[in-house]
Parts: structure tokens; C-alpha cells; sequence
């Protein structure tokens, strides 16, 4: 079975903002799940409200950057969504793209393909 399942990037000066995601114990960018009805675009800005409390505004669609990943026998379709905030977030963490290593088991997948990918563009 796949699951669709969309994200928010907040990008600023070459660190992006990562939420602990307590129920996989890892670091992550804000994602969430569709609901009934809403668009993939509506997921991201809802996940990103929900992780960080406060308002964001989604600006672009990062297609280049979707991602398929396994998790619990699960295929899962990861859409990127640029998202943008005012202010200091009240939760997360910002991270260098170099910081994020690929076998730092703290840190979730597709997050390691992600900087990869990401960091051509920096």
C-alpha cells in the first residue's frame, strides 16, 4: 500500500527547521498525512502549523525533491512543499544541510537525500 504523505520546508540561511517527531523518536521536517479533501499543499501548511505553532504560507511546490521511502513495510510518496514564516518558531531547531549525516539514526529519512539534493542549490 502507498501512502501520501506532504512536508514543509522552512529554509533560512542554509539551515532548514527540523521538529522532534516523538512517535519515531527522530528529527524531521514537518510532515503529516492528507486528509479527506484536502490538497497536498493544504497537508503541508497544516503540518508545519501543528509542529511549530504558529501561521505559514505555502510558496512552492519542490517536485524535484519528492521522494519515495519505505517505513514499516509502507510505501511512502514524500512531497516537499517551500513553506514561509514570520519570526522565531516556537519549537524545532535549525540545522545546517552539512550537519545532517545519513547514518545519525536521530535524524528521519528522506532528510539525508534531501540535503544531498538540497545542497547543490546552497
Amino acid at each position: 500500500m502507498t501512502m501520501d504523505v506532504s512536508a514543509g520546508l522552512i529554509v533560512r540561511d542554509k539551515k532548514i527547521l527540523v521538529t522532534f517527531d516523538e512517535s519515531r523518536e527522530v528529527w524531521d521536517v514537518p510532515t503529516a498525512a492528507g486528509e479527506s479533501g484536502e490538497l497536498s499543499s493544504q497537508t503541508a501548511e497544516r503540518a508545519v502549523e501543528k509542529a511549530i505553532g504558529m501561521e505559514c504560507e505555502v510558496t512552492k511546490y519542490r517536485g524535484k525533491l519528492k521522494t519515495e521511502i519505505s517505513y514499516e513495510d509502507e510505501l511512502i510518496n514524500w512531497q516537499p512543499y517551500s513553506v514561509e514564516i514570520e519570526g522565531e518558531p516556537e519549537e524545532g531547531k535549525w540545522i545546517s544541510l552539512k550537519e545532517i549525516d545519513p547514518e545519525d539514526e536521530e535524524i528521519a529519512d528522506p532528510l539525508p537525500r534531501l540535503a544531498e539534493k538540497m545542497s547543490k542549490k546552497f
